[in-house]
């Protein structure tokens, strides 16, 4: 489980992001976001949160933690 693996989590979502929007970054509260969920999946889980999230910013460049649906 990802909840295991929070080291990781950081280069996950980056590689999340350049993979479903090149160019986007994830502001420091979105990230504090990620980082106090409890992660009872996988990192399947996360993925589908971030490119949830890439769709939800639209054309901004930065994913804010309102584009964070957990």
């Amino acid at each position: 489980p990802l909840r295991d693996r929070m080291d990781d989590l950081e280069a996950l979502v980056a590689t999340f992001i350049a993979r479903f929007h090149p160019g986007k970054v994830l502001s420091y509260p979105a990230l504090q976001v990620l980082e106090q969920h409890s992660w009872p999946g996988n990192v399947r889980e996360l993925r589908n949160v971030i490119e949830r999230a890439t769709i939800l910013a639209g054309c901004g460049e930065e994913i804010r933690a309102e584009h964070i649906v957990l």
